[in-house]
């Protein structure tokens, strides 16, 4: 009986704990501000918001936007706090860490075949 309680806790938390996971690629490009592998998750057109700043880019003007930002706030960690995925969407959100404050990060991302895209990226700052 013990073993079996066990087995399903295992279980569980295993579960749990592989929703958290997210793309190690974005989670990583996020944590040391690389915007090159950034950008190669943006689809052709981003609803982007920066600091207030709300609009939809093309691929080039987001990666500007996304630039300049990490210009002004060098990260230095990216930590998932949320992570749901559907068939062909994901949301993940998290808290960057930057030399300039904390930010709060909404990634939303649509799958076609194996390719993730970054459809709406929002980054504010956080009020904690």
């Amino acid at each position: 009986m013990k073993m079996n309680k066990r087995i399903f806790l295992i279980l569980v938390f295993g579960t749990v704990m592989a929703s958290l996971h997210a793309n190690p690629d974005i989670v990583r490009a996020f944590s040391v501000g690389d915007v090159q592998r950034i950008n190669s998750f943006l689809d052709t057109s981003v609803d982007l918001t920066i600091d207030r700043s709300d609009c939809v880019k093309s691929r080039m003007q987001a990666q500007d936007a996304i630039s300049s930002f990490f210009r002004k706030h060098r990260p230095s960690n990216f930590a998932v706090t949320h992570k749901t995925e559907k068939e062909k969407t994901g949301l993940l959100m998290g808290k960057l860490y930057t030399d300039s404050g904390t930010f709060q990060v909404l990634i939303l991302t649509t799958k076609s075949g194996s390719r993730e895209s970054i459809r709406q990226l929002k980054i504010e700052q956080s009020s904690n």
